[in-house]
């Protein structure tokens, strides 16, 4: 059985990519890299997830939700393939970096 310590690393893990992921946006966004698709993508996620049509309702516990959490998954990985795809080294390293305000 996994203990508690698996869950937490893979959290703190997946946070960390999705926190680079949101610097690297932001990072092309100021230079104006960011693929049309990209931002589609983000559009149609953010519908998707507030509209009350769903391939599965959210009435049904969990397994409405399942859909939602999917495509918002799935968004996110296409989203940061594409990202990382128009960046260069630099703009992956400004990513990187971690100002304290």
């Amino acid at each position: 059985m996994l203990d508690s310590q698996y869950y937490i690393h893979n959290t703190v893990d997946m946070l960390q990519k999705i926190t680079y992921g949101y610097r690297l946006y932001k990072t092309l966004q100021e230079q104006g890299k960011v693929p049309v698709k990209a931002n589609t993508l983000i559009i149609l996620c953010i519908v998707y997830v507030l509209l009350p049509f769903d391939f599965l309702p959210d009435p049904f516990i969990i397994i409405g939700q399942l859909d939602d959490l999917a495509f918002t998954g799935t968004a996110l990985f296409y989203i940061f393939k594409w990202l990382n795809k128009k960046a260069t080294p630099l703009d992956k390293a400004k990513a990187n970096a971690v100002t304290v305000q």
